[in-house]
């Protein structure tokens, strides 16, 4: 129970009832903090409020709860322009060029059978051969019984079911390969009656709804009346899948209109059980039309079947993501999946259709002048172009300056006795260089060769190859000669002047080879040797499969998907090298960069790290730069300005290789990380002239995202591009300077966008033609002054430019973490229309001032219809008061000239001795207060007094009493 007071003039304290002069004395001992300035303080004059200053937010994004010490030019999240100190404004504006535009389809094409099955009971027909990813497969299946039903194979899709005929019935499913399928496959018929089975392959094949038209017609005469089949578009394949209930030969239709049936390849025929026969007959519909007429003679009258339709080609749908984007010759290409698209420079769209791929691509690479792209496992890379064939990229050596023991480099010998090689420096039979091949005889034979990169793409084409020679004797065998493992073609050499062989590929080549000869002649001399290869206009197929690509030099790299790395000089011939020799789970990139020595080496990016490719021993080796397991590790790094930076989901680490290399994290999951709207993962690293680019692809986040573009400038990251549309990927990025500008593009939202990159002056501010966004957002940090205690915000001021009636900004703000998201809870104060200085009081129209613990301001900005025009916030000025809780102290005198309520005079004076040097809080009161209501515990702040002197215990005592 708590003391109380007995009488007038009284106090208790520290357990004795001590009388007092005058009355108690309260004051007030709280006091107000001193005025502190965070931020620039040289742009605030206020005398008595603290003021937080933000005027400089060079240091980026991601700092939610702010530490007024260092982080005072950072923000938690915006999507301004934050590069320039006292200039906050709307980013650049991105160009949406739109997806894939009216793009002709590619004309469905049959592609092959695979061999039928006919047996009684479950059938075992063979895939086709020369299938790639996305080619169309249709399954033909009959059985000689009205009752037995085949089950469906898995993975395959009931297209058309029972088509029946007096004896017997056809089923016809459906799959999209994958380009890997081999062997046969298993039918499960259910019965033990003539079954028979065959595989068909479609290319360029709408992958939904791919049919149209037609019907199913049967009879029991000797002739195949074909439905008419009407076609609504362009690029159209007419199909007919009969079949007969013997083994009956069929032929070729006849009599039709509109087109022309032709058997795709021979009818299968069994004798099993009571015999069948299974036929396709294709035609070509160009355009809308119908064909119709079509009858096929067959050996005897049995009942037949004949479902006809037409398959519909591949068009995008508009939801394809851009997968690649790349520069060949000046013009830009993207992928939209699978549709190679050009860029119109004058209309921004991408609407040239340029080829359709046979997968969705991995990469892309152009390699002077020719352009490669991988799809994994998918489809065979694709390749359009040569590079240079000068440079020793196809022929080594070829102007003879490098030279060994007495031979030229890169060039094999065959000498008879009697003939020699030696270095040639008269520059009379010189061409171009140093030196040139001297090849003499006399009379005996003299070859020089060498054997070039060769692959089955070479056969049919072109090649021609030129060299500068002089045989010194004019005589027929001397001569240039091109082999290609099956014959050749040469030219005699006799004028030292430049011999061009042309040669026509074979279609059962094996090699490429160049030959120069020498017999009965004293000598044949000979430099500069270069090729050249037609028919590369197109995209071929290059028949060899890659998910990456990089160069170096005179030599293209490439990794596949299970690590295998391979080199080319021209894309040709791909020649295998080593495997990535540790576990690892997905393969992310190839690029370059340097060794512990400075040189440049490839380098694999993959789910757990960097390997480098070690030119000298041909092997694959672990790099310092170790990852935990990321599927998205690794995924297009970037060397730039010195350093290799590898994503690794939002992380991002860079990587100074060297005799002690260093490894530091420089990624958006540091700090607070991004605010949970805008996570995902990084698909990719770009340089640019003053900035690293990181897509963030909000497809692997979670919830409501949406996909960034983030910039890295060395002081920190801001964003550069925001999705408008949650939930759609972001891929591939280029910056280029085609069409004599320069420009980021990017893939994002099913479409492709471009930014203009400056080069030289960077202050948007100072580029007349610079066209910023519509709008953008930034939100400062959770700011609590480093202090605890409650704060009184008294206003805030906004200095301004470029500000309009349609050039505005709007300040919001909100307190204590009432909410974490990005939209809600915000209170706004105003909207800014006009230059200068605006000052708005906290709350809003009040002068009683704002409490809060923390506070946090956005401001939206946003223009007109004119692109040119930004508004600009230059200077925010938070003006508050620290407050500290109130605190009471008491001023007593206490009166020890007389004994009181049982303690003497001496002993009162030593009682309150004792209470100012206790250490612990002593309870206090001058109220009769039962119930402890004004009862505190108080600590002796300040004491002083009077006594008498000599052998009287006289005094007074003045003690400031405080309760912490």
């Amino acid at each position: 129970m708590s003391a109380t007071v007995e009488s007038e003039k009284e106090i208790y304290l520290g357990g004795v009832r001590f009388p007092i002069l005058g009355k108690v004395r309260p004051s007030l001992v709280s006091v107000m903090p001193g005025r502190v300035i965070i931020g620039e303080s040289s742009l605030t004059d206020d005398l008595v409020a603290s003021n937080w200053v933000q005027s400089d937010q060079r240091g980026g994004i991601l700092i939610e709860e702010m530490d007024e010490a260092t982080h005072q030019d950072r923000c938690y999240w915006s999507t301004c322009n934050l590069g320039f100190k006292k200039h906050i404004t709307l980013p650049v504006l991105a160009t949406d060029c739109g997806g894939p535009g009216t793009v002709p389809p590619e004309q469905v094409t049959y592609v092959s059978a695979g061999a039928g099955s006919g047996v009684a009971g479950d059938v075992t027909p063979a895939y086709p051969a020369s299938m790639i990813a996305s080619d169309l497969m249709i399954l033909q299946v009959t059985v000689r019984n009205l009752t037995d039903t085949p089950t469906t194979p898995t993975g395959w899709t009931a297209l058309f079911s029972a088509d029946a005929t007096s004896t017997g019935k056809q089923w016809l499913y459906y799959k999209f390969a994958t380009g890997a399928e081999t062997g046969t496959l298993t039918v499960t018929t259910n019965s033990t009656d003539c079954c028979t089975g065959r595989i068909y392959a479609f290319r360029n094949v709408n992958l939904t709804s791919f049919t149209e038209g037609g019907s199913f017609a049967t009879g029991t005469d000797d002739t195949i009346e074909i439905p008419s089949v009407t076609t609504t578009g362009i690029k159209r394949l007419a199909v007919a899948f009969s079949f007969v209930n013997d083994d009956d030969t069929v032929g070729d239709a006849a009599g039709e209109a509109g087109g022309d049936w032709a058997e795709a390849v021979a009818e299968f025929t069994t004798t099993a059980g009571d015999d069948g026969c299974i036929q396709l007959q294709t035609a070509t519909m160009a355009a809308a039309g119908t064909i119709s007429g079509g009858v096929i003679a067959v050996l005897n009258p049995d009942p037949w079947g004949c479902r006809a339709f037409a398959l519909i080609p591949a068009t995008p749908a508009g939801t394809e993501n851009a997968e690649i984007i790349f520069e060949l010759d000046g013009v830009i290409y993207a992928s939209f999946d699978r549709f190679l698209q050009a860029f119109n420079n004058t209309t921004d769209v991408f609407t040239t259709s340029e080829y359709l791929l046979p997968a969705a691509p991995t990469d892309a690479m152009v390699y002077d002048n020719a352009a490669l792209i991988a799809f994994d496992d998918n489809a065979n890379i694709r390749q359009k172009g040569l590079p240079s064939l000068e440079l020793n990229r196809f022929i080594d050596n070829h102007k003879f300056d490098e030279w060994s023991g007495g031979y030229p480099t890169g060039w094999g010998f065959e000498l008879d006795t009697g003939a020699s090689v030696s270095q040639n420096t008269d520059t009379t039979y010189i061409q171009e260089g140093l030196f040139s091949v001297k090849l003499t005889s006399d009379g005996a034979n003299g070859y020089m060769r060498q054997k070039l990169p060769f692959s089955n793409v070479l056969r049919g084409k072109t090649v021609t190859v030129t060299a500068y020679c002089k045989g010194t004797n004019d005589v027929s065998e001397n001569y240039l000669r091109i082999k290609d493992g099956v014959g050749g073609t040469s030219v005699v050499l006799n004028v030292f002047g430049k011999a061009t062989c042309v040669h026509v590929m074979n279609a059962a080549a094996t090699a490429l080879e160049i030959e120069f000869k020498n017999t009965h002649a004293t000598s044949v001399y000979i430099d500069k040797v270069e090729i050249s290869i037609a028919g590369f206009t197109d995209w071929l197929d290059m028949e060899d499969k890659g998910k990456y690509f990089t160069s170096l030099g005179n030599t293209m790299y490439m990794i596949d998907s299970d690590g295998k790395f391979y080199t080319s000089k021209a894309g040709i011939e791909w020649v295998y090298k080593c495997t990535i020799p540790d576990q690892f789970n997905v393969v992310n990139s190839l690029s370059t960069y340097r060794d512990t020595y400075g040189n440049l080496i490839p380098y694999i990016g993959t789910d757990v790290g960097d390997f480098a490719y070690d030119t000298e021993g041909e092997q694959l080796l672990r790099t310092d730069l170790k990852l935990p397991s990321h599927p998205m590790g690794g995924k297009h790094p970037v060397h730039w300005r010195g350093a290799r930076y590898v994503p690794c989901g939002l992380d991002v680490i860079k990587y100074v290789a060297g005799g002690s290399a260093s490894i530091s994290s420089i990624g958006l999951n540091n700090d607070d990380g991004l605010p949970a709207e805008y996570q995902g993962e990084i698909t990719g690293l770009y340089d640019g002239p003053n900035e690293l680019f990181a897509l963030v692809d909000s497809t692997y986040g979670s919830g409501t995202v949406y996909s960034s573009i983030m910039a890295y400038d060395t002081l920190g990251w801001q964003c550069k591009w925001l999705s408008a549309t949650a939930g759609k990927a972001i891929k591939c990025a280029l910056l280029s300077p085609a069409y004599d500008e320069y420009r980021l593009f990017f893939g994002a939202n099913c479409k492709v966008y471009h930014i203009p990159i400056e080069r030289n002056l960077r202050n948007p501010l100072r580029i007349p033609s610079y066209p910023f966004a519509a709008s953008s957002v930034h939100i400062s940090p959770n700011f609590d002054a480093n202090w605890a205690g409650d704060k009184l915000g008294l206003d805030v001021t906004l200095e301004c430019k470029g500000m309009t009636s349609t050039e505005t900004v709007t300040i919001k703000y909100r307190i204590d973490h009432e909410e974490t998201d990005i939209d809600t809870g915000w209170t706004t104060l105003g909207v800014i229309e006009e230059n200068g200085e605006f000052t708005f009081k906290l709350p809003k129209d009040k002068n009683e001032g704002l409490v809060f613990r923390d506070i946090q301001f956005r401001y939206d900005l946003a223009r007109g219809t004119t692109t040119t025009l930004t508004p600009d916030i230059q200077v925010v000025r938070l003006r508050y008061l620290k407050l500290l809780d109130t605190k009471w102290g008491w001023a007593v005198t206490l009166d020890c000239s007389a004994k009181y309520k049982g303690n003497s005079k001496s002993q009162l004076i030593a009682k309150v001795k004792e209470i100012v040097a206790a250490k612990k809080l002593q309870e206090f009161t001058f109220k009769n207060d039962a119930g402890g209501k004004f009862t505190d515990f108080v600590k002796v702040s300040n004491a002083g007094g009077a006594e008498d002197t000599g052998s009287e215990w006289n005094g007074e005592y003045n003690l400031v009493l405080v309760a912490p």
